[in-house]
């Protein structure tokens, strides 16, 4: 009964006229030359009563404003005779007809159950709305083609035992159906194509849908329903689900559809756009190597194509070969398929070969693979050495070693052997085989050897061993730093130091720096080789301590550092203020004096003045160490004045004085 339940909750949103009466659903359907008008029933005894005949009448009229009230004395009338007088002519080799006999046979019986009366009524109102036919075999349709388009009707549908229906028809506009625009396609594990609508969307226009299928170009197709499709759903199906039919299409093709809802009266007045979708031609067959065999120099792979059932789809077969199981696959042969089983045969200089087969059977649209399968032959034959060997040590004693790779394409690595001298044994240095083609090893410098001699071996994937690459000789590195420079004293000379020492008697002496270390960093003051043997630092600050030491090299870039001197250099003085200056402000009658603020810890400012040759005297104490200006405002016109100034740090020592002169003019 759920179906039931779902076609009398539709028909309540599917009259397209106006209805009088709530009992019965009344239909129109306006076209360019017939007005169709249709009753459906609510219940089985409606569709009885329906059975037994049916009177329309049609006035021409104004919409009224009581049906009851339209007068249909002279009208047109259609009168339906009863069900019964086509129901027992109908032609039951016909199966549309047979099919309206049994529909319509529970009409007829004595008693029936609820039961059967209800699924009588909802089958036959389903058969009513999708199939034209059945419609006029019921009788609960009229099709008026005597109607003039520029007037206005009433029609009167009377049926015994039941109150009359009244419907106003303005045949003005057509009855207008809209187009089917979400029509979608896919294909599902790539042989059914699943074909998608938003049915929701148009059910107070459609009830069912036929779909129209063509094949490889558009083209009047065939319907793939012989009943319209109903995109019924159940109470636990969401809102908004599209409607899907499946098709299970002929492979290697393209296909067109495209989706016709039916109207009310079961004609096809919807429509979409057709919609292409290409579906593959898949292989229907497993490929297997059987066994693969050496035969003197050649590789025997014996293979065969199996169906699942009907026809494989196989255009050809090809032998594929790689020394990777899972990429790097080329191919060996290519052969049309003929037949399940097929042998191929592979030529082999040598042996040694180790390959993975497998064979591919391939058409236009689809590629199934074998399971790669390994073979592989002895290999006896040793590989051949390696060349360029070359190497390096540094200063740490880390030796690297590198060379070309043997020209055999069977390598599995290498190995490297190591000795002090070529007459005795060579001992292997690597516990494993090497496969890049570079190697680092770690001497010992704190002894006497200082030649060490290395050679390679290739190995193949058999383990057959390589003829000794040319031998090379590794040259250790001195590491014996030279002997260090004396600072004998740093001086104290003016406002400079001087620094004196004695130089390195190492004969493979490369040079010699002179270092200063201070507040703001090390810094680098002479470099020379065995020349010098003092220098005299003048770029220095009061009040700083400086260490001096100097870093001796050899040809070998060893490096050592002489011993250390510290020397706290403090004359009693600061060097004087930078950029004093004084500028005249006639507006405001006064000398504006500026600096820049030293870098040192400021007590405070001592500024003096003398007026033209007078005696300089003190003008003014700041004790704002970060005031950098200062304004005298007690000057007059046409005199020369003469200023100092200087400052006092934390620890009481004085700068030197800076002075300027200064017309006020």
């Amino acid at each position: 009964m759920g179906n039931l339940r779902t076609i009398l909750f539709l028909l309540s949103f599917f009259s397209l006229g106006i209805i009088f009466s709530q009992d019965l659903v009344i239909l129109n359907k306006i076209d360019n030359d017939s007005i169709s008008i249709k009753w459906l029933p609510s219940n089985f005894e409606q569709l009885k009563s329906i059975s037994s005949g049916v009177t329309v009448s049609r006035v021409e009229s104004p919409k009224p404003q009581n049906f009851q009230l339209v007068n249909f004395k002279n009208a047109r009338k259609w009168l339906i005779e009863p069900v019964k007088n086509r129901y027992d002519n109908l032609d039951l080799t016909d199966p549309i007809e047979e099919k309206a006999e049994i529909l319509l046979s529970p009409l007829f019986e004595k008693s029936n159950s609820k039961e059967l009366e209800n699924f009588s009524f909802g089958t036959a109102l389903i058969e009513n709305i999708i199939n034209p036919e059945f419609q006029f075999i019921l009788g609960n349709i009229i099709v008026d083609k005597s109607y003039n388009k520029n007037k206005t009707y009433v029609y009167k549908i009377e049926i015994k035992g039941m109150a009359p229906y009244y419907i106003y028809i303005d045949p003005k506009q057509n009855s207008k159906y809209s187009s089917i625009n979400d029509l979608s396609l896919s294909l599902d594990q790539q042989k059914t194509v699943d074909v998608e609508w938003s049915a929701t969307l148009y059910e107070k226009e459609a009830f069912g849908f036929d779909i129209e299928h063509s094949v490889d170009k558009i083209k009047d197709g065939e319907y793939l329903t012989k009943i319209p499709y109903l995109p019924f759903k159940s109470d636990s199906e969401k809102e908004g689900k599209l409607a899907m039919y499946r098709d299970l299409p002929e492979p290697g093709h393209f296909h067109y559809y495209r989706i016709h809802g039916r109207d009310m009266f079961g004609h096809r007045e919807l429509i979409s756009e057709w919609k292409k979708i290409y579906v593959p031609l898949l292989i229907n067959a497993l490929a297997q190597i059987d066994t693969v065999y050496a035969k003197n120099n050649k590789r025997i792979i014996e293979a065969g194509i199996y169906e699942y059932n009907g026809k494989t789809n196989v255009k050809e077969i090809h032998l594929l070969r790689s020394q990777n199981k899972d990429s790097d696959y080329s191919m060996v042969e290519s052969v049309s398929y003929k037949d399940s089983l097929y042998t191929f045969s592979v030529d082999e200089e040598k042996t040694g070969d180790q390959y993975y087969y497998k064979i591919i059977a391939i058409n236009k649209d689809d590629t199934i693979s074998s399971v790669p399968y390994y073979f592989f032959t002895l290999d006896q034959e040793p590989p051949s050495a390696p060349t360029s060997v070359a190497g390096v040590i540094d200063s740490n004693g880390v030796v690297k070693l590198n060379w070309n790779a043997s020209i055999d394409d069977d390598i599995r690595g290498y190995k490297i052997y190591r000795a002090n001298t070529k007459k005795e044994e060579f001992v292997e240095k690597t516990t494993e085989l090497f496969t890049t083609l570079n190697f680092t090893d770690t001497l010992a410098l704190n002894n006497l050897t200082s030649d060490v001699y290395y050679y390679v071996q290739a190995v193949d994937l058999n383990f057959n061993q390589s003829p000794n690459s040319d031998t090379i000789l590794i040259i250790k590195p001195d590491t014996i730093a030279p002997i260090p420079c004396i600072i004998k004293d740093v001086q104290i000379d003016g406002g400079k130091l001087k620094i004196l020492w004695i130089n390195s008697d190492s004969e493979d002496l490369k040079q010699s720096s002179l270092l200063r270390f201070s507040n703001d960093g090390m810094d680098t003051l002479t470099t020379w080789k065995k020349e010098n043997n003092e220098f005299i630092d003048s770029n220095i600050s009061a009040g700083q301590n400086y260490r001096y030491q100097i870093i001796t090299s050899d040809k070998s870039n060893n490096q050592i550092l002489s011993n250390e001197i510290n020397r706290f250099y403090e004359p009693g003085y600061r060097k004087e203020i930078d950029n004093f200056i004084g500028k005249v402000d006639l507006e405001r009658k006064s000398i504006v004096l500026s600096w820049d603020k030293p870098q040192a810890e400021i007590y405070s400012y001592q500024i003096y003045r003398g007026k033209g040759d007078e005696k300089i005297l003190p003008l003014k104490t700041l004790r704002n160490i970060d005031q950098n200006m200062y304004e005298d405002s007690n000057v007059r016109l046409n005199n020369k004045y003469v200023y100092t100034i200087k400052y006092v740090n934390q620890s009481g020592i004085h700068s030197i004085p800076a002075k300027i002169e200064i017309i006020y003019q």
